[in-house]
């Protein structure tokens, strides 16, 4: 798992693989996995599909509240990587509320029941733009 957050009620770890999981890769190459832990139990309550818009993949997730997260997408360029310009960094706004469990499903069927998301920021657009 790359990004991690607890849901601000303290109950839910909430964790996204950074990459296509073995198991997912030969069908949906750009698919992720969310997994939703209880954290007094430790048992693993939900799995989610997320698929990759752009990205190479995810760095971070970030819980707004019990149901929806902000996910980032980049593609390992930019600051820290020897002066390489980044192309792709845009922040994604997720809600799991009424998303599909995927726990049991193999990678195609996971990612026809991908969670839906909307791009929330395009950072290295908005980096772009002149300041005022």
């Amino acid at each position: 798992m790359e990004g991690l957050a607890i849901t601000p009620d303290g109950k839910t770890l909430v964790g996204i693989m950074q990459n296509a999981l073995l198991r997912d890769v030969a069908a949906a190459a750009n698919l992720l996995r969310i997994v939703t832990i209880d954290i007094q139990s430790g048992k693993t309550t939900h799995e989610y599909a997320y698929e990759l818009t752009t990205g190479s993949g995810v760095s971070e997730i970030l819980a707004l509240n019990q149901h929806e997260f902000l996910v980032d997408e980049r593609d390992g360029h930019g600051r820290g990587d020897n002066g390489s310009k980044a192309k792709i960094k845009q922040i994604f706004k997720i809600d799991l509320a009424g998303a599909v469990d995927v726990t049991n499903m193999n990678g195609g069927d996971a990612a026809l029941n991908a969670v839906n998301k909307t791009l929330f920021l395009d950072v290295v657009k908005r980096a772009d733009q002149p300041t005022q």
